[in-house]
Parts: structure tokens; sequence; C-alpha cells
């Protein structure tokens, strides 16, 4: 068996030269923190300049809010009450004018929100009623979260009795004349 010569020993001189200029440079942990300290930067600013997720995030919660339907009540009705903005399954009572046993218990939803049927006491005489949700936490009610003032409709005032007045006699075509009185020769006291 004969051998035979694959390459020369200078073809492979030039081979591991050409390889060792075609391998990138390693570089330094530094030059690569350096290079990736801006962009560290860069990205959470411009994300809570635009608003963001990052902005988000850092957000206050929603604004809480009352809604009434129909607007203005009527005392001796029933409202539809509505509420949003509420912390996730958040218990309560609505409260009329601040009377908490009359109140009419809520719970939000998963979104905070929620809707409920009110009855509008018809004892109400004030032009403006305040409804209030008052959360209740382990049985305690505390202090109200929202209120909202809302308009009482007026009803109109019932007409009283009309006074009829009596008829006056016709007055007729001609005046007739009345006999009068035939005179006496003594004088009457």
């Amino acid at each position: 068996m004969r051998n035979i010569r694959v390459s020369s020993p200078e073809d492979r001189r030039k081979l591991v030269a050409e390889q060792r200029l075609s391998r990138p440079r390693a570089r330094s942990r530094l030059v690569d923190w350096l290079a990736t300290l801006p962009i560290l930067l860069l990205v959470p600013a411009l994300m809570a300049a635009s608003g963001g997720l990052y902005a988000r995030s850092a957000a206050a919660p929603a604004a809480l809010e009352l809604s009434v339907a129909p607007s203005p009540v009527t005392p001796g009705t029933t409202v539809v009450v509505s509420g949003t903005g509420f912390p996730q399954r958040a218990a309560g009572v609505i409260v009329i004018d601040d009377d908490r046993a009359g109140g009419t218990a809520f719970q939000a939803t998963g979104k905070g929100s929620f809707k409920v049927e009110v009855a509008i006491p018809a004892s109400v005489t004030a032009v403006m009623v305040t409804l209030a949700a008052v959360p209740i936490v382990d049985g305690v009610d505390g202090p109200p979260m929202i209120t909202l003032a809302v308009p009482v409709a007026t009803a109109a005032p019932t007409p009283g009795p009309t006074v009829v007045p009596e008829p006056t006699p016709a007055p007729t075509a001609a005046p007739t004349a009345a006999p009068t009185a035939a005179p006496t020769a003594a004088p009457t006291a």
C-alpha cells in the first residue's frame, strides 16, 4: 500500500492563517456592557414617554364612577345605579342620604364594575338626594368611597278645587214698573 499525500504542509499553513484572519476577535465584557448601557436606559424612557407598558404598570388605578338611570329620580320609583373603577370583587352598599340601614348591597365584578337596582323612598322631599357607595370589609362598613348628588323630579302640583261662581240672574229686556204703595193720611210711626 502506498501513502498518498493529500496536501502539502505549505497548503496547511496557508489554510490555518486564513482561518485566523476570518475569525472575529473576542471582545471584552467591558466593551459589551458599555454598548448595552445606553439601550437599557433608553428603552424604559421611551416607553414611559409614549405611555407604553412601562408607564401603565406604574399608573394610578382607574377613577371611581357612579351613574344613575334615569336621572332625575322620582320618589317611590326604582333606579339603576352603575359603578366602575372599583377594586376587584369589592362588596358594599349603596345608601341614600346616609341612611345606611336602608342600603342596597352591591358586589363588583373582576373588572371592578357593578349594576344594582335601588328603590328611591316615596318620603323623599328634597330637591337633591345623595347616593354613596360604602365599602363593607369583614362585616364593617367604612367611609363612603364615592358620592353622587342626583336631582329629584318634582311632581307637578295637583290643582286644588276650583270655585265655581254662582250664576247671577240674567237682566231682563225691559224694566218693569213696580206698583207703589198708596199714600195714607195719617203718619205712621
